[in-house]
């Protein structure tokens, strides 16, 4: 399983965290023995796994789908099975089942409801003489004096409010310390276990030298014994990390920070040298500036006298904008007189037009006036000459000699020429 930070993994490849979590379930295998064990918020098993081994029977909870199936794959044992499940409701029917509950680092993970919840849910799985062992940080040391956050911590527990808690639900509660510190261990050779009590002597680096001294350790951790009958002495316990993973961990960090030293060594080498010639490149620029400086001050000079010009040019301009405004007004009223004359010379042009529509018409009446004098001129020749004709014909003249006295006299002048008009026919 990939670590999340959330739940401990085994295969975690860190010894501080390794040493803190075995320690807890080391410490609750001297209950165990033979016993019927439930482990709460299991993880991924390797704990259920380490208890199994001398407890009769143990059932693994955890919420975690992914971790319960990891388990049952990674751990098969006939007396270990495993569930998934909340705190708050932990899936097995029953009551008074199990002589022994642990549940490591799990409480500060749920909100201070759920916590009653599962307490009352140890309570209704736990025999009477039944032992619960857990554990949870020590807000103090954990997250208040460094100023620390766990983004999965609900509600974390100060000492007192942790043993407080626990006495709401149990007679007796014995509450232990836990933080992983560096030291020296002596035992009786002979024996792969220490047999009966051992004497803790305790040293300090005062920042100039070790000094023997008996100061009170901080408890990182809280580890809680809890029961409802007399608990038979428990005693304290040490972890031995045989392989001493912790000091080869933290050569390697220092073989590593050594390296990176050097790199940083030959980082800084570089950048001397860069700096250097970035010195050497600096002197030559301000050297330029000095000069540029000079330049600028010789182009302030001229920017002035340009300024001087700009102003007399600036009042010339106040002068040209106003002779400009005067021109602009002129143009105005010229704008407003060829508009006039524009309005007059369209209405000329209209009556110019019209002029010419009658010119054309008179023309026409001309041109057939023509025409009818010109055929009237004709009619007017012919009847003269005829006229002549008549007038010199030798009727005309016997006519005027006989009878034309005496009609005109009767019948007007009128009848006359039709008179002689048919008699000249």
């Amino acid at each position: 399983m990939e670590f999340t930070g959330e739940r401990y993994v085994s295969n975690l490849n860190s010894a501080q965290i390794s040493y803190e979590h075995w320690h807890r379930y080391l410490y609750a295998t001297q209950f165990i023995k033979d016993k019927d064990v439930l482990d709460i918020a299991c993880g991924e098993g390797y704990g259920a796994n380490l208890i199994a081994q001398t407890a009769k029977t143990v059932v693994g909870v955890d919420i975690s789908k992914e971790a319960i199936d990891f388990a049952k794959e990674q751990y098969p044992r006939t007396n270990l099975s495993f569930l998934q499940g909340s705190v708050e409701t932990i899936p097995i029917d029953g009551v008074k089942i199990f002589d022994v509950v642990v549940s490591f680092e799990t409480i500060e993970h749920v909100d201070v409801g759920v916590q009653e919840s599962f307490l009352k849910e140890v309570k209704r799985l736990l025999k009477d003489d039944g032992v619960f062992v857990v554990s949870s940080p020590n807000k103090l040391f954990y997250s208040d004096i460094p100023n620390y956050k766990n983004e999965f911590h609900l509600r974390e527990f100060h000492e007192k409010d942790f043993v407080d808690f626990l006495r709401q639900y149990f007679e007796q509660v014995s509450v232990f310390g836990q933080k992983v510190f560096t030291g020296s261990d002596m035992w009786q050779l002979g024996s792969s276990k220490r047999e009966g009590s051992f004497v803790e002597y305790q040293i300090t680096n005062d920042g100039q030298r070790f000094v023997a001294n008996g100061q009170q350790k901080e408890a990182l951790y809280l580890l809680a014994v809890c029961a409802d009958l007399k608990i038979e002495a428990v005693e304290n316990s040490f972890l031995v990390d045989n392989s001493t993973s912790i000091l080869s961990e933290r050569d390697a960090q220092i073989i590593g920070l050594n390296q990176a030293v050097a790199e940083r060594d030959a980082q800084n080498a570089g950048l001397n040298q860069a700096m250097a010639e970035r010195d050497g490149h600096v002197a030559g620029l301000k050297h330029a500036v000095a000069e540029r400086d000079g330049q600028i001050a010789n182009l302030n000079q001229t920017v002035a006298e340009r300024d001087a010009q700009n102003a007399g040019l600036n009042q010339a301009m106040a002068e040209r904008d106003g002779h400009v405004a005067g021109l602009k007004h002129a143009v105005a009223e010229r704008d407003g007189q060829i508009a006039t004359l524009n309005q007059a010379l369209a209405a000329r042009d209209t009556q110019i037009y019209n002029l010419n529509q009658s010119m054309a018409e008179r023309n026409g009446q001309i041109a057939n006036l023509s025409q009818s004098v010109a055929e009237r001129s004709s009619e007017l020749g012919a009847a003269r000459n005829e006229l002549h004709s008549i007038y010199t014909s030798k009727k005309w003249k016997l006519i005027m000699k006989v009878a034309a006295p005496v009609l005109l006299t009767k019948t007007g002048i009128s009848k006359a020429k039709i008179f002689i008009r048919k008699a000249l026919r």
